[in-house]
């Protein structure tokens, strides 16, 4: 049958409302997905999602290590402490007992090491990867939630100066440039570090007196902070065997 004039053109009006209507519902998802993650609740199976959580358990590690032996270290092995954990303190600590190239390259690539990860996680995943995250590393989302507001306000001043975990997820998830949170994150870096060394060799005095004070008691001294580290440990490791069942990521 014929179709009239008048038919057709209802019939185009109907056809663009639809399109139009499909093309609003797809930008939400789009608008969505970004922020949440994605939809499947299986997402934790990903390959990415278990490199980054294994990098981050890896540098946990080795970071309690490091709180561990940092009596020992600080005075016999100083970069790898460093290697292990390069905190403010240990900076503070090996800064006479280091030569000034060394003492960046493993300082500075220490501190950046887990960044990415963070960053991933929260670019690829979403305020659903923190949530993920935070079963496995008891309170990562408390700290995503403190820095929220602040981070909105000062993005760029937060990466350079604090790129922590909070941080970093932050800014996975805000979508803030790969380009210019890696530019940031690496002048910031290099900055504190640069800073710590200059108040560790101006207060090089006090500093060789407390490291006099560990190596007179280095057993005693180490046993305890082993002690306060593995204690610490506990949450993750208790995160970690959930993780490895399966019961609270859903895989």
């Amino acid at each position: 049958p014929r179709i009239g004039a008048g038919s057709f053109r209802t019939y185009e009006y109907v056809m663009a409302v639809t399109t139009r209507a499909r093309s609003v519902s797809h930008r939400g998802t789009i608008k969505s997905s970004s922020r949440n993650g994605p939809r499947s609740s299986s997402f934790a199976s990903n390959v990415d999602f278990r490199i980054c959580v294994a990098v981050l358990i890896l540098v946990t590690i080795a970071s309690k290590c490091g709180d561990a032996l940092a009596p020992t270290l600080a005075d016999l092995k100083p970069l790898l402490l460093l290697a292990l954990n390069a905190n403010d303190l240990h900076l503070a600590l090996t800064a006479g007992r280091t030569l000034v190239l060394p003492y960046f390259v493993v300082g500075v690539a220490r501190r950046l090491l887990e960044d990415p990860a963070y960053y991933l996680l929260g670019w690829r995943y979403g305020e659903r990867g923190v949530s993920w995250l935070d079963d496995l590393m008891p309170g990562t989302a408390a700290g995503f939630r403190r820095s929220e507001h602040w981070f909105r306000r000062f993005a760029t001043l937060a990466v350079a100066l604090e790129p922590g975990a909070a941080v970093c997820l932050l800014a996975g998830t805000s979508r803030m440039s790969p380009g210019w949170f890696a530019t940031v994150n690496v002048i910031g870096t290099v900055t504190r570090v640069a800073a710590i060394r200059f108040v560790g060799r101006v207060a090089a005095g006090r500093v060789n007196a407390a490291l006099h004070v560990l190596a007179e008691f280095r057993t005693a001294a180490t046993a305890v902070t082993a002690v306060v580290s593995a204690a610490t440990a506990a949450p993750l490791a208790f995160g970690m065997v959930r993780w490895i069942r399966g019961k609270s990521i859903g895989v």
